[in-house]
């Protein structure tokens, strides 16, 4: 069969081995050729050991995990990779005797942290009809006359190469690891598992084509016949490849198997993963280069004074990370064009300003660089607005610098320290997908990746431009909902019909419960409250379903008049009065300070049906997450505990070496820090970054320790009135619940945040104290989000293969600029006239409506005190206990319960383990997180999102090609179009008081839904709940 010579991807090896590379052997002996690509050069085909002798042969090697290291007596100096990745096909090629080592050739590398290492590229021979094989089952168009993709030709390689007995082991091993794995199609799972119940049998001799006993898989296998049934083109063309592994032949059932391990070993099982990344990784890129820090620094410091300076308006103007993400790309390729090629030398690295063409390294490295502060800071959005203007707390220390810096850089930096112990959960492993990431990993590889021309079910358009006219197209649509025709952002059209009918407003209103089949043709509302373009259908449906729930229970509430709600608007985030009045927060206080005497002769608060729901699902969502997902993910709680442990250890051994180092004692490498060392070859992002060195636990660690140091001097330099306990506390509660919250959202796409359990905790601690709730809960909030923010963009580095270092690097300096920058603009907006006050409304419109929203839960949490209002909510408490106990229910349920009952009916344990696997797509968690989009948001920004989410998911089982190369690239234009559209119609018309007045800007409007649709309103003077003297 004919044969195509592709390109194997680099390999790294360290200076210290002197330019030689020790090649291990195997037990059947080697026998080929290494193809060394010198460029200008030529090339040089070296051949290999046959019969290599044990005493010239390198470390033990595992066919299993197929890794060797060059050194198992220093991990300081392993490298990491496969005997594949030095042999070609070596049945192609006589045996010859070979040597024991490779010379290599040095390949200078702008890339910091590679100037000392070489870099080998070599090439071997693939059956052509292994690589159509490939490309039909990716999904991958092949074209004429044109060689395959480079993913193509990887993976087909790595097929070629590996053998029966190692691609089973992997495939089983990984069909046990993604057994509970919801992103993993159940389809698929029967698939392995039926591949490998058929090559079971087949090594038994059990089946055979002809019906008699067959030899073993496992036997060597002629390589022109492995693929004689299967791999022809016409095969792919009718679709006729994917076969029943009953049907399959020895060879087919040989070609599949190896085919899926290959995915699972060297790129992902995935779809959406391997969609935009890919399964090698190109190491002379440059990466961390002064023009990517330049072009990131420009972008943070617009974006990030942007945000902050119109964080108080509302409605808010923001530039998110997307739009500098594209934005970078002009800017990163004018700057390939402007700066010379001049730079330094560094410790035997040179720096250009200009290292040569703008590349997707440098460009995520960028925007990660803004990524991490572009969203401004919590303390400078919320904390210092309500602590320093006088409408407020009115504190005349909060507005000295050394205050608000050193509380801005501690609530930054201290989810620094949290992040390094998350890598072994949520980074590392295959299974933490990380779905949010994958338009902006999309948007980056449409850029800046050159692709293979392909046509896929007839669309030819490249991903580059696909995403140019995604924009352009958004960028204009959004301006007849936005501004145009505004009825079709809110299609409330039922209430249309009945504007005057009060229940009809209450139930289907946009102001309402929203339940509407079609509320929107707006896609901004569609993607309100998720991307329904990237979270996975489950966490659609989990979602959805729970806000169904969610709708139905404060219908209940609200037409009942549980605890006065009757009398409330039924979905407002506000907190009201007992006269029905939004709640005067400045008639309960003195000074600054909670006054009961003015609280007797005004009102407690109230809320509204669906803040009220809202607040119980919270409580109940904390203990229902950390009992449900410490349960189902019970040995990775457990090893996150021993590596807080190991942190510790690792940070007293880095002390030690140095300490030894200063006093001229004997030290190795051995006593510093063991992580960057942990074996993670199962994993093969994490193989291909082993290149790379990780960032030591010692250094985020010791960042954890900073920050701690910096929040004690600003709560006890400064009158905060905030105890030292406070900051363990916010740690401790993080510890115990970061883990649990980051792996949902690695996996699911679903988050939430611990910033109403810790004002909670904190109100009933220190009651009358709501500055000090203020400052724990941002610190609380804070380490919790940064860590994940942090976290999030380390899982980007590992999709992208970044050096870890240079990542950190970037953040650390990311998230210092960004604080500086919402601290100047910070004292700009104190400047301005009038700032968060009513009067704003009509000019500005920087009201500081979430400001005030803040304000007002420091005094309700923080000065009244939770105990009050669990005397006027009293169910609201035994929340923690009901999730907690529906959190054992449904593990039991999904977990131990179908495991006994298929062993008490082993007969039914196909059926029960089948019906298991449907029970685990109900995941309580995003269940309940439903609930939690409701005041203000309700079913008509979630209904249109499900729809969505439901045509693409077809989409992606009919068409998986075309989903494949353009359906993240489409949500990253979408967002990007919609993003620019917004700013340019605010500056153009909105903020000038342009209105066009005409039935399409009108008819939403001119109901009952928005002219407050209540169910039971009150008269002038009067009241509704307790008497004052029985006030809580």
């Amino acid at each position: 069969m004919r044969k195509v010579r592709v390109k194997r991807h680099n390999l790294h090896l360290p200076e210290e081995h002197n330019g030689r590379v020790p090649f291990p052997g195997r037990a059947h002996g080697l026998a080929g050729h290494i193809h060394i690509d010198r460029g200008a050069g030529g090339s040089d085909s070296i051949p290999l050991l046959e019969e290599q002798d044990e005493s010239l042969a390198g470390p033990s090697h595992d066919p299993i995990d197929d890794s060797f290291s060059i050194s198992a007596e220093d991990p300081y100096n392993s490298y990491h990779s496969t005997p594949s990745d030095f042999l070609n096909n070596y049945n192609d090629y006589p045996d010859e005797p070979g040597i024991p080592l490779l010379p290599m050739e040095k390949d200078h590398t702008h890339e910091k942290g590679h100037s000392d290492e070489h870099v080998i590229i070599d090439t071997a021979e693939v059956l052509e009809d292994t690589c159509f094989y490939v490309a039909y089952k990716l999904g991958i168009a092949t074209v004429d006359d044109e060689p395959f993709p480079e993913s193509v030709s990887y993976i087909a390689l790595k097929v070629d190469e590996m053998g029966d007995e190692e691609a089973l082991a992997i495939l089983k091993r990984h069909v046990e690891y993604h057994k509970d794995d919801r992103n993993i199609p159940e389809s698929s799972m029967l698939l392995w598992r039926s591949l490998i119940r058929h090559s079971e049998e087949y090594a038994q001799g059990n089946i055979s084509e002809s019906g008699e006993a067959n030899p073993s898989l496992s036997a060597k296998k002629n390589t022109e016949s492995t693929v004689d049934r299967v791999a022809t083109r016409a095969t792919y063309e009718d679709g006729s490849a994917d076969l029943d592994p009953a049907n399959m032949s020895p060879n087919e059932l040989s070609l599949a198997i190896r085919y899926h391990a290959a995915i699972f070993h060297y790129w992902s099982p995935y779809i959406e993963v391997r969609s935009v990344t890919d399964p090698f990784d190109d190491p002379n890129l440059p990466v961390e280069t002064i023009r990517a820090y330049l072009a990131g620094i420009i972008w943070l410091i617009v974006g990030a004074g942007v945000n902050q300076f119109f964080s108080v308006r509302m409605p808010a103007i923001s530039i998110s990370t997307m739009v500098c993400q594209l934005l970078l790309y002009p800017t990163g390729k004018a700057l390939e064009y402007i700066l010379p090629d001049k730079g330094f030398t560094f410790r035997g690295t040179r720096h250009s300003l200009n290292p040569g063409p703008w590349n997707n390294k440098e460009q995520m490295l960028a925007t990660m660089f803004i990524s991490v502060a572009i969203g401004g800071t919590y303390i400078t959005s919320y904390n210092l607005f309500v602590q320093i203007l006088p409408m407020y707390y009115g504190v005349d220390y909060a507005r000295q610098f050394g205050y608000t810096l050193t509380l801005t850089l501690a609530s930054q930096f201290m989810g620094f320290g949290f992040a390094g112990l998350l890598r072994k959960f949520v980074v590392y492993p295959t299974k933490a997908m990380w779905p949010t990431l994958m338009p902006t990993l999309a948007l980056n590889r449409a850029l800046l990746v050159k692709q293979k021309r392909e046509k896929v079910h007839s669309w030819t358009i490249s991903p580059y431009k696909f995403f140019f006219v995604v924009v352009a197209c958004a960028f204009v649509y959004f301006w007849f909902p936005s501004y145009i025709f505004q009825a079709l952002s809110t299609f409330n059209w039922i209430t249309w019909i009945a504007p005057d009918n009060l229940n009809i407003n209450i139930v289907t209103g946009a102001q309402g419960m929203g339940v509407n089949p079609w509320p929107t043709f707006d896609t901004n509302n569609m993607f309100a409250l998720f991307d329904p373009l990237v979270l996975p259908q489950f966490t659609v449906l989990n979602t959805y379903a729970g806000m169904i729930l969610g709708a139905s229970v404060i219908l209940g509430l609200y037409y009942t008049n549980t605890k006065g709600t009757a009398h409330l608007p039924i979905n407002s985030n506000r907190i009201f009065d007992n006269t029905g009045k939004s709640y005067n927060v400045s008639r309960v206080l003195t000074d600054g300070t909670f006054d009961d005497t003015k609280y007797r002769t005004y009102s407690p608060p109230f809320y509204t049906a669906a803040n009220l729901m809202v607040y119980s699902s919270f409580f109940a969502i904390y203990t229902l997450g950390f009992v449900y997902i410490g349960l189902s993910e019970w040995s990775t709680m457990v090893e996150s505990f021993r590596d807080v442990k190991q942190a510790f250890i690792d940070i007293f051994m880095t002390t030690k070496f140095y300490i030894m180092r200063i006093t001229n004692r004997k030290a190795t490498r051995h006593d510093m820090d063991s992580s960057q060392f942990t074996n993670r070859q199962d994993e093969p992002f994490s193989r291909m970054i082993a290149a790379y060195p990780e960032v030591q636990n010692w250094v985020f660690i010791g960042l954890l320790v900073v920050s701690f140091v910096l929040a004690v001097i600003a709560i006890r330099v400064w009158p905060t009135d905030t105890p030292i306990w406070g900051l363990f506390f916010c740690l401790g509660i993080n510890l115990v619940f970061l883990i649990p919250l980051t792996l949902i959202l690695a996996y699911t796409g679903f988050g939430f945040g611990l910033n109403v359990l810790v004002q909670l905790i904190v109100g009933y601690a220190l009651p009358g104290h709501p500055q000090a709730m203020m400052i724990l809960k941002a610190i609380g909030y804070q380490v919790d989000g940064q860590a994940q923010n942090f976290i999030t963009d380390q899982k980007v580095s590992y999709y992208t293969h970044m050096p870890p270092r240079a990542l950190m690097r970037s953040q650390l300096i990311g998230t210092l600029v960004g604080a500086f920058v919402c601290l100047g603009v910070l004292y700009y907006q104190l400047e301005i006239e009038g700032i968060c006050t009513p009067e704003q409304a009509t000019t500005t419109k920087f009201t500081c409506v979430s400001q005030n929203t803040f304000f007002s839960a420091s005094v309700i949490w923080g000065a009244l005190g939770p105990a009050k209002m669990f005397q006027i909510y009293p169910a609201m408490k035994y929340m923690f206990l009901l999730g907690a106990v529906v959190g054992l229910i449904f593990w039991a349920v999904q977990y131990p319960l179908p495991t006994f009952l298929a062993k008490k009916f082993p007969q039914h344990r196909e059926r029960i383990l089948s019906l298991q696997s449907t029970l685990k797509l109900f995941n309580p968690v995003i269940f309940v997180g439903g609930v939690l989009n409701f005041a203000p948001y309700n079913l008509s920004y979630a209904t249109g999102g499900l729809y969505v989410s439901l045509l693409f998911s077809w989409i992606k089982r009919r068409y998986s090609a075309w989903w494949r190369k353009y359906t993240y690239v489409l949500d990253a234009g979408l967002i990007t179009g919609i993003a620019f559209s917004a700013i340019i119609i605010f500056f153009a018309v909105q903020y000038k008081g342009v209105e066009l007045e005409w039935w399409g800007n009108t008819v939403s409007y001119d109901n009952l839904d928005f002219k407050g649709a209540i169910l039971k309103p009150l008269a002038a003077g009067e009241t509704f709940g307790p008497s004052p003297e029985n006030f809580p």
